[in-house]
């Protein structure tokens, strides 16, 4: 899931991006960059078939080692600016989840020229059908400081992807291997920067604890042991997934799920390419990255329809989240087939989600105006009687016009027995409910 306000820039400077040259200083070690991501979030699969010896990005700066990027950060997922075929600034989602770059929002008044060669159906996770795109080719692609040529782009056409109203937020795209192959990639979630490093100047002193990746059909996968409330252990094979909002995420049928003591809470998870996606939330014992362990994390395990094997395959047990990885500085390299983890000051936040039973959407960008689409059955807000429709005014005596979405959805996923004052339009009168958040897990 991703949320909240951007404004994209209009014009296409690069003030605020450093493109770093190699420093001389003996014991100065160059650190690296890292990954993305969304949909639910979302977990995007295309099939345009890629050329790797033409499709590379290269530094502007033949003699420079590493590219310092700053970043947006909105619900847990990461978005950079670029520059498709000379546009103005776009932002696109960082995941390291996808394989193909998509574009699935047209700037206002801005011609891309686009050279398309074939219509695609793609898919990714969510209730609904595949939906259409276009496979573009020999686009550039920059990224301040680096430069694509002959990137390939999907180019979303259905109308009814409504990603923006999810979103409510400047988002045109997303980006994954083209990037992630040809670089080592750092992640620093609280400062909000990237790193990005020439692979044959990396240097993986200093870097942290280092574990295996294994690329499968170019995405990355790291083994991960997760322990269930039954004390039951299990090692997985989780996709390493940058734009994935939410902790992690286990494909399991229901007699799977009943066999480990799985219950917890069932409603919408988050968004993917094919819509929403629904399953339950449980709350486990432990996961375990390493030598690290995070305690009572909450675990999606999403409907064998929102997770077809058609769209998934066998390898694909499940996914690893940033609501987990933002928690390390997370050091990616997929030409060493390696990771790296260090603990920053987020890894000992508490896990939480929207116990209140209340999605919100954003229906026009240009327009504060917060609707919420769904009421979970049997949650707190529809005991205390809000209906989908109904317009947010207030939440705690704070104008919901003054806030941005991803600051509403954090109110509603804080601390359980927290107080809520939500004030609603509905039919022309305003309602008032209150009532506490509650500890469902």
């Amino acid at each position: 899931m991703f949320f909240n306000i951007f404004k994209a820039e209009t014009s296409k400077t690069r003030k605020g991006f450093s493109f770093m040259k190699k420093h001389r200083t003996p014991g100065r070690f160059l650190r690296i960059i890292a990954g993305l991501l969304c949909l639910l979030s979302g977990l995007f699969s295309g099939q345009a078939s890629a050329q790797p010896y033409f499709n590379s990005f290269y530094p502007d700066d033949s003699l420079a080692k590493k590219l310092v990027i700053p970043f947006k950060a909105t619900q847990n997922l990461i978005l950079i600016p670029l520059f498709l075929n000379h546009s103005d600034t776009l932002w696109f989602i960082l995941d390291s989840g996808v394989r193909n770059t998509i574009l699935f929002r047209l700037p206002a008044r801005d011609s891309l020229q686009l050279t398309g060669s074939r219509e695609l159906q793609i898919g990714g996770l969510g209730m609904g059908a595949s939906i259409k795109a276009l496979h573009t080719y020999g686009n550039i692609i920059q990224i301040p400081g680096i430069t694509g040529r002959n990137q390939d782009v999907l180019l979303v056409r259905d109308t009814t992807f409504k990603i923006k109203n999810r979103l409510a937020v400047n988002v045109h795209g997303i980006i994954g291997y083209a990037l992630f192959k040809d670089f080592v990639v750092e992640i620093d979630y609280p400062g909000k920067r990237l790193k990005l490093y020439r692979p044959s100047a990396f240097k993986s002193k200093g870097r942290g604890r280092e574990l295996k990746l294994e690329l499968i059909d170019q995405k990355p996968f790291i083994q991960v042991p997760v322990t269930f409330s039954r004390g039951k252990s299990s090692l997985y094979r989780l996709l390493l997934d940058s734009g994935a909002g939410f902790s992690a995420a286990l494909f399991m049928s229901e007699q799977e799920r009943k066999a480990i003591g799985i219950s917890g809470v069932y409603g919408t998870l988050g968004y993917g390419l094919s819509g929403d996606m629904k399953g339950h939330l449980s709350r486990i014992e432990a996961l375990r990255l390493g030598p690290y362990t995070l305690q009572n994390p909450i675990i999606a395990f999403p409907d064998s329809l929102a997770a077809s094997k058609d769209i998934l395959p066998e390898y694909h047990i499940g996914i690893i989240g940033m609501d987990i990885l933002k928690r390390f500085q997370l050091t990616i390299s997929y030409p060493h087939q390696k990771i790296w983890l260090k603990k920053n000051r987020m890894f000992r936040d508490h896990f939480l989600y929207n116990s209140t039973g209340i999605e919100i959407e954003r229906p026009f960008e240009e327009l504060p105006l917060y609707m919420v689409k769904e009421v979970r059955e049997g949650s707190v807000a529809a005991e205390a009687g809000m209906l989908a429709g109904d317009q947010v005014l207030e939440v705690n005596g704070r104008d919901a016009k003054e806030m941005g979405l991803s600051e509403l959805i954090a109110l509603f996923s804080g601390r359980p027995h927290k107080k809520l004052r939500i004030t609603v339009l509905r039919n022309g009168e305003e309602l008032r409910f209150r009532f506490r958040i509650p500890d469902e897990l």
